[in-house]
């Protein structure tokens, strides 16, 4: 999982550096694949209570009070 979210950021850095509008689309076409797929993998390891569940899905701890 950890290795498809990396290769995504590559890819889109790769995308932001690039000139060219087609290898533009395909270096983020390409980095949303990779992002997909470490969510369904996130999804299977955390059904079967391997891993976290997404972030948005995650319950938020509460912020810290002052002091």
């Amino acid at each position: 999982m950890a290795l498809h979210l990396e290769t995504a950021a590559v890819l889109e850095l790769r995308a932001q550096r690039t000139t060219d509008p087609r290898q533009v689309a395909v270096l983020r076409r390409r980095a949303e694949q990779r992002r997909q797929e470490a969510a369904r993998l996130r999804e299977r390891l955390a059904a079967c209570g391997m891993a976290l569940p997404p972030r948005e899905t995650r319950p938020r701890p509460p912020a810290p009070t002052a002091p």
